[in-house]
């Protein structure tokens, strides 16, 4: 048996949500091309005026057959929250309630201490006690999991930032940086939407009436109840909003304010036409009357899901597929604008994904810069995107995947073992068998399959086969090297202080006979100003900073007449010396090594008619964004 590495994990207090910049908002679903900083913590920053950062993929709205996008009906408040003119309210607002950073993707994703928050450590580890290896059906969830997050957790913070407005924690979210346990919390909360109670619930408020949907939302508004989180599908992505107010504007039209975690503390709202039954929402633009592109859509395209499905600890998913015996499932992480999933005569696309139709089970709710779906499949299945791929089968043999580094076509095969084959394309190839993981490289034709709970085939495409038969009596893992011999190589152990995840809540209000402590607005009368702040006044840069980052140094950025061109300038005052990294939301992040003196560049071609956010991340773990609209 091959020598058991030790995998040391960073202390959980290093994890943050990784800024996620944003160029042009794409015309349609799947991947605005957007890189993602290497910055080493997001800044905690209050957003004015136009999103800093992270707003998710979608696009363009999916239009089913007879449904269109109505105008714009909620008129905006000279001053105040729009809330404050609502009949049915609980007193949260997205200031000081809801986060100052943006919506991200987490600096480390999903990992075994979360799964053993989730499930706890019996149903994770090996071992009864001490380091953690992971189980090689639990390292599949993991495996999974940690990709959907690597696009954005909008599901992850609106949770987050309900519960600890439910507990009546403190501080306030708003003064949380994405850090640490926030962090943890939020990656956690993300992944419950891949766990069936939760996607059932999710699925049996979809296709309803909006005057029912509104209905939920109002009572979970209500003192004592249980609140709702309310999720919205375009164009093969989806996203998560948080309802604190319904205001009715006449008798068939009604807005929900929402907290948006792609907008931090501001006022943002969703609007129904009952007498059309539809729905509409700005999702990409910060003048919500004049949105070109709004997402739009009818009870398919929504759905609700109550807080408390949210907490564990939650049945082990990881044998079935965590959606049922007997069944395979195919969840699917792709940055390509366009990719397609063949099953038979079925063929889902980026245009065409939506909860509940077809064979699709769900589209994650978080996706930026990549679209997640989950699907039910069987017999043969092909798998097509022209960007980072990672594909993965699941069923009660364990798990194959296909990942491609640059877009690619696997296709996947439970009709005799579970199998996966590489058609174009460059990457790995995984199987997950109950005994072990084996990975493989290869050329079109590559392919592992899954012939029983020790037993993995490999083919090279050329005629030649090979069977990895694993010992058993724990788990070992495999490489295929490039001869097509099979080595075993170090199992990956997670260290024991992991196991103290075990047991931590994942809701604060769920604590004992906790209940919220808040009284509702059940009148339309305006909520006193005390009960929440005015919103912030629109600007195109951010105009309250973390005091003490914004007095070690002035942000100035010049848009040059060429179209794209911009000079970013970063300038030390009151004596700062210190060394700090300067990030633009593009391929260029440059490191300046203290004392550092003024620091200027000239990016070209990064952006037209969008937005810059510049990250200025020092050396003591504190940072400072700036967010920029281009003109």
């Amino acid at each position: 048996m091959a020598s058991r590495r030790t995998v040391v994990r960073r202390s959980s207090r290093h994890r943050a949500l990784v800024l996620l910049a944003l160029a042009a908002l794409p015309a349609c679903g799947g991947n605005a091309g957007t890189p993602v900083a290497d910055s080493a913590l997001a800044a905690r920053t209050t957003t004015t005026g136009a999103p800093s950062v992270g707003v998710e993929i979608g696009g363009e709205a999916i239009s089913t057959a007879g449904l269109t996008p109505f105008d714009s009906f909620t008129p905006v408040p000279q001053s105040g929250w729009g809330a404050d003119l609502a009949a049915i309210a609980f007193p949260y607002r997205p200031d000081p309630n809801g986060f100052a950073f943006p919506n991200g993707a987490p600096s480390e994703p999903y990992g075994v201490d979360d799964a053993i928050a989730m499930f706890g450590a019996s149903a994770v580890c090996e071992e009864p006690s001490g380091g953690c290896t992971p189980t090689a059906t639990a390292q599949a969830w993991v495996d999974k999991v940690a990709a959907a997050t690597s696009g954005g957790v909008c599901e992850g913070m609106v949770l987050l930032s309900l519960d600890r407005f439910v507990a009546d924690a403190q501080p306030a979210s708003m003064e949380l940086l994405a850090d640490g346990e926030v962090t943890d919390r939020v990656v956690r909360l993300f992944a419950t939407q891949f766990l069936p109670d939760v996607l059932a619930a999710a699925g049996r408020t979809r296709g309803r009436p909006l005057r029912d949907v509104l209905a939920d939302v109002e009572s979970g508004l209500r003192p004592g109840a249980n609140p709702y989180t309310l999720g919205i599908y375009s164009a093969g992505a989806g996203h998560t909003l948080l309802p604190y107010a319904v205001r009715q504007i006449t008798e068939t039209q009604t807005a929900v304010y929402v907290y948006d975690p792609n907008w931090p503390g501001l006022d943002r709202f969703i609007e129904f036409d009952l007498g059309t039954d539809t729905w509409r929402y700005s999702f990409g633009a910060a003048d919500a009357a004049n949105d070109p592109t709004p997402w739009f859509g009818d009870g398919n395209q929504m759905d609700v899901v109550a807080l408390d499905v949210r907490e564990a600890p939650f049945d082990e998913p990881f044998a079935g597929a965590g959606n049922g015996q007997g069944v395979t499932l195919l969840t699917v992480t792709t940055t390509g604008p366009r990719w397609s999933v063949t099953n038979g005569n079925s063929t889902v696309t980026e245009g065409t994904a939506l909860p509940g139709t077809g064979s699709v089970v769900s589209v994650t709710r978080g996706a930026f810069g990549s679209t997640t779906v989950v699907l039910r499949t069987s017999g043969t299945v092909s798998v097509e995107s022209d960007g980072t791929i990672e594909a993965m089968a699941e069923s009660d043999q364990g798990a194959v995947s296909g990942i491609g580094t640059g877009g690619g076509r696997f296709v996947f095969d439970d009709s005799d073992g579970l199998g996966v084959r590489r058609e174009s394309g460059a990457g790995e190839l995984r199987a997950y068998a109950l005994s072990g993981v084996v990975v493989a490289e290869g050329d079109a034709g590559t392919e592992l399959a899954i012939a029983s709970d020790r037993e993995v085939r490999y083919g090279d495409g050329r005629g030649s086969d090979t069977v990895v038969a694993l010992p058993g009596g724990g788990r070992h893992d495999y490489r295929i090297a490039a001869d097509g011999k099979a080595v075993e190589v170090d199992v990956p152990v997670a260290p024991a202080e992991v196991r103290a995840a075990e047991g931590r809540p994942m809701l604060d209000s769920s604590a004992g006979d906790t209940t919220p402590s808040f009284t509702s607005t059940s009148t339309t009368s305006v909520v006193s100003s005390t009960t929440a702040p005015p919103p912030p006044s629109s600007s195109t840069s951010t105009s309250n900073p973390p005091p003490n980052t914004s007095a070690r140094v002035d942000v100035i950025v010049n848009f040059g007449t060429a179209a794209g061109v911009v000079t970013v300038q970063v300038l030390p005052k009151n004596g700062f010396t210190g060394s700090f990294t300067v990030g633009v939301n593009g391929p260029q992040w440059s490191s300046v090594d203290g004392p550092t003196g003024n620091y200027s560049r000239t990016f070209q071609g990064l952006i037209v008619n969008g937005y810059y956010v510049i990250t200025v991340a020092f050396s003591d773990n504190l940072s400072l964004t700036r967010n920029f609209v281009v003109p």
